[in-house]
């Protein structure tokens, strides 16, 4: 799962409406699947670096096209659970999100 929503949020790739669609489902898809994860599970390597890839990857998928991609990530804010609100913390401080989010 991280393989791919690292390949798919690919920043060059996102030049076209539908791959930016695809990209943020991919990391809604995954997002998704983290949360519901069992705690013991979370603490895996693989489960880990998931957890990493979206730390990043939300934010360059949201900067192809803000305008589809900000509504879904501020979706992400409002769930209460301690690895999308990390999640959402990461990709706040990447400069290409950072510029498209209210200060503060």
């Amino acid at each position: 799962m991280r393989a791919a929503v690292a390949a798919i949020c690919e920043p060059r790739l996102l030049d076209a409406p539908e791959t930016v669609v695809a990209a943020l489902d991919a990391c809604a898809a995954a997002t998704d699947w983290l949360a519901g994860a069992p705690a013991e599970r979370r603490r895996a390597d693989d489960v880990r670096a998931l957890r990493k890839a979206l730390g990043y990857c939300w934010s360059v998928a949201v900067a192809a096209d803000p305008a589809v991609g900000l509504p879904r990530f501020r979706e992400l804010s409002g769930r209460a659970d301690g690895d999308v609100a990390w999640i959402v913390r990461e990709n706040g401080k990447k400069a290409r999100l950072a510029k498209l989010l209210p200060a503060g």
